[in-house]
C-alpha cells in the first residue's frame, strides 16, 4: 500500500507506508550476529542465514555482524563475499554484552522483529522462517528462543529457565523465562520496553540480567524447539553461576526512541 504525498497537485510523490491490507505491517527482520574471537564458523553461519534470507521473498533483512578480533585481511574478504552485511568495528576486547548492544543500536531502526545470533552455530533450513511466523501469528508474544543442538543434532542444555535447578525439558514447545542469546528473536519493541544489555557484567550475567528486567516488564518468550541451529563449537547452551550480587540496573541508553509503523 502507498500514499501520496502532495507537495503540488501536478508532482505528486508516492511514499510506501510498508502496510499490506491482507498480512499486515512489513515484516522486517535485523540480524544481530556476535562472532567468537576464533571466527573459526563465522562463514558457515553466514552462509546459513543467506540460505534462510533467499527464502523470506517480500521479508526486508538488515544484517549487522560485530567480530572482535577479526583481522583485517579476513574483514576485506567477508566484505567482498557479502556486500549486504553491515561489519561493525570493535575492540579486540569487547565484551558479548557490548557487540550485542552496538548491533542492536544499529539494526533496531530498521527492524520489527530482531534475531540474536551466536557466529559459531549454523541454521537448520526454516528456522528463521518458522520465528517470524509465531511471532506474527501469537501479537501476544514478545520473543522466542529456538532449539539449539551439537554437531551430532543432539538437544543442547537451553538455558530457558531463571531460577531453576531442573535439566529443562527441551522436547516440547512451552513459555521461557530466560533468553539464550546464542539463538533467538524478539520484537523489537522488548529492547525499547527493558533496554539493551549490561556491559558492566561479567561471564553471562548480563543474560540472566536482562531476563530479570524481561520478567519485570512482563515480557512473555516462548520455547520453539522446531526453530533449530547446530553449535559448531561443542556442546551449547553450558549454564553459568549467576551472581545476583554483581547485578546493576541500565536501561539501553544506547537504543534509539521505537516508532511503531
Amino acid at each position: 500500500m502507498h500514499v501520496a504525498v502532495k507537495p503540488s497537485a501536478r508532482h505528486p510523490i508516492f511514499v510506501s507506508t510498508q502496510y499490506d491490507a491482507v498480512t499486515g505491517p512489513v515484516r522486517r527482520l535485523g540480524v544481530v550476529i556476535v562472532s567468537p574471537r576464533e571466527n573459526r564458523h563465522l562463514d558457515t553461519c553466514l552462509v546459513s542465514l543467506m540460505r534462510e534470507m533467499a527464502t523470506m521473498e517480500g521479508t526486508p533483512v538488515t544484517v549487522a555482524v560485530a567480530a572482535p578480533g577479526l583481522s583485517h585481511t579476513r574483514l576485506v574478504e567477508f566484505r567482498r563475499e557479502y556486500p549486504g552485511v553491515d561489519w561493525l568495528t570493535l575492540d579486540e576486547h569487547a565484551s558479548t554484552a557490548r557487540a550485542l548492544n552496538a548491533g542492536l543500536a544499529r539494526v533496531l531502526p530498521y527492524s520489527r522483529f530482531v534475531l540474536l545470533c551466536a557466529g559459531d552455530i549454523e541454521i537448520q533450513p526454516g528456522a528463521v522462517r518458522h520465528m517470524i511466523d509465531f511471532l506474527h501469528h501469537h501479537p501476544d508474544a514478545d520473543g522466542c528462543v529456538g532449539g539449539l543442538g551439537d554437531v551430532a543434532a543432539r538437544p543442547g542444555w537451553t538455558l530457558t529457565r531463571l531460577l531453576s535447578f531442573l535439566s529443562p525439558r527441551l522436547t516440547g514447545f512451552r513459555r521461557a523465562t530466560s533468553l539464550q542469546t546464542a539463538w533467538c528473536m524478539l520484537r523489537a519493541e522488548a529492547f525499547y520496553r527493558v533496554g539493551g544489555f549490561d556491559e558492566a557484567l561479567e561471564t553471562r550475567d548480563w543474560e540472566s540480567e536482562w531476563a530479570y528486567r524481561a520478567r519485570k516488564g512482563h515480557l512473555r518468550l516462548w520455547y520453539l524447539p522446531d526453530a533449530r541451529a547446530q553449535s559448531l563449537s561443542g556442546s551449547p547452551g553450558v549454564r553459568e553461576r549467576f551472581h545476583s550480587h554483581g547485578l546493576r540496573a541500565t536501561f539501553g541508553a544506547r537504543v534509539p526512541p521505537f516508532d511503531l509503523d
